[in-house]
């Protein structure tokens, strides 16, 4: 299953589409050309409102997030092997909070494909100048 983090709904609204679902779909209509049983799942929602993450630390954006995501409850995950697709990676906050969910309804995540990475700011200290 090819699962992508879903964006808010204001965030696609503005947009008038959802980029990172519509790459998902992309990829699974491509896989499947190649001969790949994938399935793509919209398995995830945002339970919760979340803050801006631009300019949260790590360790906020770990607590801006937790418990933000649910499976879909008509989405039955148990026993299904999960690979999380989203747009940016910066700190990993938004995919663990996305595999704590899928895993806390039975699913497998295997592994996370991004499109991009940005490299993580360090604070750097004043013993380290």
């Amino acid at each position: 299953m090819i699962v992508a983090i879903p964006s808010a709904r204001k965030a696609v609204r503005r947009r008038g589409h959802d980029p990172l679902g519509a790459m998902a779909k992309v990829a699974v209509q491509r896989l499947r050309e190649d001969g790949l049983h994938i399935v793509g799942l919209d398995a995830l929602r945002q339970r919760r409102r979340v803050a801006d993450q631009a300019a949260l630390t790590v360790d906020e954006r770990a607590v801006n997030l937790a418990g933000a995501l649910v499976v879909d409850p008509q989405v039955a995950m148990g026993g299904r092997s999960v690979l999380l697709v989203d747009d940016v990676i910066t700190t990993g906050a938004t995919l663990d909070e996305a595999a704590r969910a899928l895993r806390a309804a039975g699913a497998d995540v295997l592994a996370a494909a991004t499109v991009a990475a940005t490299p993580l700011r360090r604070t750097v200290t004043s013993g380290e100048r």
